[in-house]
């Protein structure tokens, strides 16, 4: 069974815009709750935020808003505007797919930090004195001793190139079938915890 992916771009919208397209994109309008994952001049923050209340942070460079259903990024452009665009998943054939993909592929990426015994601060050895906060459930109690937290991908692969021809292909055919990109897109669908990363 294949999926297909929709991608849809904005150019240089103001913040006021580029808040109104996530809040109205139907992939997240949904949620009473979203992921925000922010960078500014200052800091990158991870957190859960009520979509309703949700506001560009000053000074954003870029990021990106997600929920299980799509996910909106945007990067910062001279003269206080953005670009964004978003990637959701859609039916084979229907209006704006851009690929189609093999089933999707949902990964773990380990974030920095070793869980402690408050809930959604982790620290690491490497950097003492600095706290990490990620928005995480806390499902195992005060006993944070080996949690990860984890931001969830989902990744978006073309199928495998069909070989059964190779033999007619010439030497520019065959560098371009194995040379072809397998990761066709990916985006974030959540954060969690576990204690199985490492």
């Amino acid at each position: 069974m294949t999926i297909a992916i929709k991608e849809d771009r904005r150019e240089r919208i103001t913040a006021a815009q580029l808040v109104q397209w996530i809040t109205k994109h139907h992939g997240i309008q949904g949620y009473e709750k979203v992921f925000a994952y922010v960078e500014t001049i200052e800091a990158c923050t991870l957190a859960e935020v009520p979509l309703a209340t949700w506001d560009l942070p000053e000074s954003t460079l870029a990021g990106r808003v997600f929920t299980a259903a799509a996910e909106v990024r945007w990067q910062a452009e001279p003269g206080d505007l953005f670009s964004a665009w978003s990637i959701e998943e859609v039916t084979p054939g229907s209006e704006q797919s851009r690929a189609v993909v093999l089933p999707k592929e949902t990964k773990k990426y380990y974030l920095i930090g070793l869980g402690t015994t408050t809930p959604g601060m982790f620290e690491e050895s490497r950097y003492p004195g600095v706290a990490f906060r990620y928005p995480v459930h806390d499902q195992f109690g005060t006993d944070h001793a080996e949690a990860r937290a984890f931001i969830e991908v989902r990744e978006y692969r073309s199928p495998e190139a069909d070989v059964t021809e190779i033999d007619a292909l010439d030497a520019e055919g065959v560098m371009m079938l194995l040379n072809r990109p397998r990761l066709v897109g990916h985006r974030f669908v959540s954060v969690g915890v576990d204690k199985g990363g490492r």
